[in-house]
């Protein structure tokens, strides 16, 4: 490779790392921080022992949001995101100011998707629900380092490999403890995913939902039994029984977007799922192209709430 191009290169990964952390201070806030143990999440202080990560993707379409709390005797990482530099580190930067240096950390993973377990191999005690396990099974195998090749501004010490250790499962309505009345709930959230889970600290008063309402389809490589689990009408069914154990000044820490919304999303949802559930049709049609067709989502929006589902992915299987 000649020097000229060894240059424009270099110039190219430069404006393309810029672009990254522009794109996080904008769409995050101005209250967000870049810490040098991480130079790809930005983070921003919910709470007094709990924060707020966003990760910007590969391809700069969209940011991921996931979440750390340390409590005094462990410490809860909700999700990982794309799995970009250390998270390793930069929550023992966090734990320092926070007083709880060493305490152990577990990985509870909202669901089994690549943006939100991607640096789950830091890590040694991972958990996810049973149902998602097997596409997380299929998926892991992948080379993560390969599927970044694209993203030259990325070196290979900065991808973190797919995860080869054990998950434990998770339980709906299981308590996990962190230490003197600190608890975090359990609650089964299936829509996203068949095995997607949310979680309730009750101490922070912060409801963590990954993406249980980003969008609902059917993928052939599920297991079939799941198909049931995947439609708005169980994710009306999680919604309602979420809204009835959270307080009305819960805040909603969810996995895309912003990383904090007031209780009203889950209000807006709930009914968003009901108007669906009424009228599957009453919603913008969109086909998008897929190999051999094109597949047909309908968008609906309701308040804060937009959902893409397919029309087989409204109601429970019978």
């Amino acid at each position: 490779m000649s020097v000229q191009i060894q240059r424009i290169e270099k110039e190219k990964q430069a404006v393309d790392m810029q672009n990254i952390y522009k794109s996080l201070q904008q769409l995050q806030g101005t209250g967000c921080r870049v810490y040098e143990e991480n130079i790809f999440t930005a983070v921003a202080q919910i709470s007094k022992n709990a924060w707020a990560f966003s990760q910007m993707a590969p391809d700069q379409r969209e940011i991921a949001n996931f979440y750390f709390i340390s409590g005094p005797d462990r410490a809860i990482l909700i999700d990982t995101g794309y799995g970009l530099g250390s998270l390793k580190r930069l929550i023992r930067r966090l734990a320092d100011t926070d007083g709880s240096e060493g305490t152990p950390v577990i990985v509870l993973n909202t669901h089994y998707h690549d943006d939100h377990c991607g640096g789950n191999a830091e890590f040694t005690d991972v958990r996810m629900h049973p149902y998602d396990l097997f596409q997380y099974e299929a998926e892991r195998v992948m080379d993560r380092q390969m599927l970044m090749q694209p993203y030259s501004y990325f070196a290979k010490e900065d991808i973190q490999p797919a995860y080869r250790g054990p998950v434990k499962e998770l339980s709906a309505c299981e308590v996990i403890k962190l230490g003197g009345d600190h608890t975090i709930q359990v609650f089964h959230t299936p829509g996203h995913t068949a095995g997607g889970c949310s979680f309730y600290d009750r101490k922070n008063d912060l409801l963590f939902i990954g993406d249980i309402f980003i969008g609902i389809s059917h993928k052939a490589k599920e297991q079939a039994e799941y198909f049931e689990l995947k439609s708005v009408e169980a994710m009306l069914e999680s919604l309602q029984n979420m809204r009835s154990v959270i307080s009305d000044t819960c805040r909603i820490c969810p996995g895309h977007g912003s990383y904090l919304c007031d209780v009203s999303l889950l209000e807006d949802a709930a009914e968003g799922c009901r108007r669906i559930l009424d009228n599957p049709l009453a919603a913008s049609e969109m086909h998008i192209p897929v190999p051999g067709g094109d597949l047909t989502l309908y968008r609906y929006e309701y308040g804060q709430f937009a959902m893409n589902y397919m029309l087989d992915a409204v109601y429970r299987k019978k």
